[in-house]
């Protein structure tokens, strides 16, 4: 049976880091570096943050982090994960936009890849 990850990718890390305070990560990727080669390698698994982190390591936030950042917002009144018969991951929550209560949902193939998917959504659109 393959292993479910928990946890962002680096692309997925890098993105976040552009909306996120790099507190709130949970986890890092660490970074190594050579100089006969053109571009920094990282670790295939993130480690477990321990307050100091060298520049060259990339955040990373767990599938509990993420969810734990989207309870805390404002106008979260529920927040729900779920699987499909199509065995997606279906994360769905409330925001206020205009007055008025909407819903918002996410598809993923994995739990995080809704997550962060809900994530992104919530601070493109100015609503973390």
């Amino acid at each position: 049976m393959a292993t479910i990850r928990a946890y962002t990718t680096i692309e997925q890390s890098c993105k976040l880091a552009e909306f996120l305070p790099i507190e709130s990560a949970d986890m890092w990727y660490h970074g190594h570096y050579s100089p006969w080669e053109s571009e920094r390698k990282y670790d295939d698994e993130p480690c477990p943050f321990h307050g100091v982190s060298p520049s060259w390591d990339k955040p990373c936030w767990s599938l509990g982090a993420l969810l734990e950042l989207l309870k805390t917002r404002k106008y979260c009144n529920f927040l729900t994960l779920h699987s499909s018969r199509s065995l997606k991951w279906i994360l769905t929550t409330s925001y206020y936009e205009l007055a008025n209560w909407k819903e918002k949902e996410t598809i993923g193939e994995t739990q995080i890849e809704a997550v962060y998917s809900m994530v992104v959504w919530l601070l493109e659109n100015g609503l973390f």
